[in-house]
């Protein structure tokens, strides 16, 4: 009886709780989903022919409050320190919460990805960091070591973009290494549908224009009008009227950025290892999509 008020600890037995919670049962749901769809990762979750006291329901309970509310692997009452740890980080070694947002994001582009891919937004934030041992650095704007998260968002604010890099790094340069890693969507489905690349002015530089008009991107990008005296240069870098509406669309990504630090350890940075630290991101990135489907 202990053990199935422990499995059961956001079901319809304690509906108070479960509707508190109900963003954390959705995502939990959702991971659950995608590893019983997996054979090769059903096989290490499926207890039915073999003992086995902690649930996967509990596992995923456990883990994805530990990311929303900061918890510690010690606190938790329902598992021991050691077999938290383990099922968080094999979650992320099997990258099966990355995978799990990946396939979110097909469901969410089934309907209408003209109007959602028509506006990208790039921007970046520094997570302030305690325990990570990788891609870390003082940042001297921020007077701290922090981690630098990278993201780039369609037009409601949905993560189609990721990377985490050394908190001292330019935005420019992060842009230029971003270049070698995917995204979470087809290639084709951007291609297809992205019209207008919305960023500030950390991003204005004549490398990342032109290789945004290579890709047939219309770049609206605030000019950087830093140590230039010439006037004439000066009006060149002002919006149209027309690219200052397209550029004040931007606080979608400013409020995307605010709602994925609603989870401690994204604002937080508790992980040692950036892999793990990239699974409270895509736990994070999981509850803003969930609303959107």
């Amino acid at each position: 009886m202990i053990e199935e008020k422990k499995e059961n600890k956001y079901s319809n037995d304690n509906p108070a709780n479960a509707k508190k919670n109900l963003c954390l049962v959705k995502i939990r749901n959702a991971i659950k989903i995608y590893i019983y769809s997996k054979p090769e990762l059903k096989k290490y979750y499926d207890f039915t022919y073999h003992a086995q006291e902690h649930r996967l329901d509990l596992i995923l309970d456990e883990c994805i409050e530990r990311v929303k509310y900061g918890k510690t692997y010690e606190s938790s009452k329902l598992l021991p320190k050691s077999t938290f740890n383990d099922a968080f980080q094999k979650l992320n070694k099997r990258g099966i919460l990355k995978k799990t947002y990946m396939e979110l994001l097909k469901i969410y582009f089934e309907k209408g990805p003209n109007g959602k891919l028509r506006y990208r937004f790039k921007d970046s934030t520094c997570i302030v960091n305690k325990c990570g041992s990788d891609k870390v650095a003082y940042n001297k704007h921020k007077k701290r070591k922090v981690t630098n998260v990278s993201t780039e968002t369609e037009s409601k604010g949905i993560i189609i973009f990721s990377s985490t890099n050394k908190g001292n790094e330019h935005d420019s340069k992060i842009f230029i290494k971003d270049l070698k890693i995917d995204y979470l969507v087809d290639d084709d489905l951007l291609e297809r549908f992205s019209k207008y690349y919305i960023a500030d002015s950390g991003y204005h530089s004549k490398e990342i224009i032109k290789n945004l008009e290579e890709r047939d991107l219309i770049p609206i990008i605030k000019g950087n009008k830093r140590n230039i005296k010439d006037e004439q240069k000066l009006k060149e870098l002002e919006f149209t009227k027309y690219e200052q509406n397209i550029y004040d669309k931007r606080f979608v990504i400013e409020s995307t950025n605010s709602h994925i630090k609603s989870f401690k350890l994204v604002q937080t940075r508790m992980d040692c290892k950036s892999i793990n630290f990239e699974g409270s991101l895509f736990i994070a990135y999981m509850n803003k999509v969930l609303k959107h489907i």
